[in-house]
């Protein structure tokens, strides 16, 4: 049998790797400019891709998780004697005997079984060039992005300045232009305050929430929940931090995009310097 506990643990890794897929793939709908349809198809695309990835290796894990089983004794079932029995009429006359493969385990592997696992491998392999499709046609939009976004930068006179890609990457961007750098410390407290002053002014926020399972808006429970989140994990941010941060240090925040115009989230802090995001 397959040790349970470890198949136990690979679904549970799984699960846990979904669930964080969904929350980044929260995060990047809620950073669709309304009416953009040009950036939600490009969205849509990369949401596909991420999927596709995640499904993919999950799946190979899987497969080599079921490829350890022990099927028995190495004995041909009866519908496999019969299957195999069928091929040698087809071909007209019986081949030589030739001894079957040996699994590393030392068990004999049947025609029958070698068959799966053909079929398997050519599954694989045209799951495999469907993600690469995929990844060619996100390069491509990626690319023209790219050239967009230089221009934009240009005509501007603005540069790039990057920062960690995770969950925290909308803070740590903000916390940089404000302060040069960023700490443990003033992560820990941007948090606090985004979620904070969420939470103080949830008549303001509740009606743009989603609940990732159902599209509702979330409960007061679940909201409380969504502002717990923001301020002790490391979950993205999107539209609602971004306004709630604006606010909490009274700037606007412009946000340049390559195929969209400048989105100003803020808009009444007119006087001041605007923090800037891609």
């Amino acid at each position: 049998m397959v040790d349970e506990e470890a198949t136990e643990t690979l679904a549970q890794r799984h699960k846990r790797e979904q669930k964080e897929l969904q929350g980044k793939i929260q995060a990047l709908k809620h950073g669709i400019p309304k009416g953009d349809k040009k950036r939600k198809k490009q969205v849509t695309i990369e949401i596909a891709q991420l999927q596709a990835e995640l499904d993919q290796r999950q799946q190979e894990e899987i497969d080599d998780e079921k490829s350890t089983t022990v099927n028995g004794e190495g004995n041909t079932s009866l519908s496999e004697a019969v299957e195999d029995k069928l091929t040698l009429q087809e071909n007209g006359e019986a081949d030589p005997p030739t001894e079957d493969r040996t699994s590393q385990n030392g068990k004999k592997t049947s025609k029958a079984q070698k068959r799966r696992e053909k079929k398997e491998q050519e599954e694989r392999e045209r799951q495999k060039r469907l993600v690469e499709g995929e990844k060619e046609s996100a390069n491509h939009v990626r690319n023209l992005e790219a050239a967009q976004f230089d221009k934009i930068l240009k005509e501007n006179q603005l540069k790039i300045r990057e920062v960690q890609p995770d969950g925290d990457c909308l803070y740590n961007s903000v916390i940089v232009q404000k302060f040069g750098s960023s700490t443990k410390e003033a992560l820990k407290e941007l948090r606090q305050k985004t979620a904070g002053f969420m939470r103080t002014n949830e008549d303001d926020f509740l009606p743009f929430t989603s609940n990732t399972k159902t599209g509702d808006i979330l409960s007061t429970e679940e909201y409380g929940k969504y502002c717990d989140d923001i301020e002790n994990t490391t979950t993205w941010g999107g539209q609602l931090e971004i306004r709630s941060i604006s606010n909490v240090y009274q700037q606007r925040v412009e946000i340049y995009q390559a195929n969209a115009p400048r989105l100003v989230i803020g808009e009444e802090h007119v006087a001041s310097t605007p923090l800037r995001l891609s």
